[in-house]
């Protein structure tokens, strides 16, 4: 099974779904954070934007993370053009 750019990044850090999920700003459940990791099912756009904010939140990146960083190819992105 291919993992997700989300699942490599949390990985490679060593932080688990909760981490990120006590990062967020907003809401953002156990549930989601899991199929966005997973990658077997979609999640929203808004749910994917508040991923990213809490990844931004998490690691302090000096270039923050964007949508297709962490979701590469997601349908919602498509339709941004």
């Amino acid at each position: 099974m291919t993992s997700t750019p989300l699942d490599r990044l949390l990985s490679d850090a060593a932080f688990s779904n909760h981490d990120l999920v006590a990062a967020s700003a907003t809401q953002l459940s156990h549930k989601n954070v899991q199929k966005a990791r997973t990658g077997t099912r979609p999640v929203t756009p808004n749910v994917a934007r508040t991923i990213v904010d809490a990844a931004n939140a998490l690691f302090h990146p000096e270039v923050p993370l964007r949508l297709p960083d962490l979701f590469p190819g997601a349908s919602f992105l498509k339709q941004d053009r």
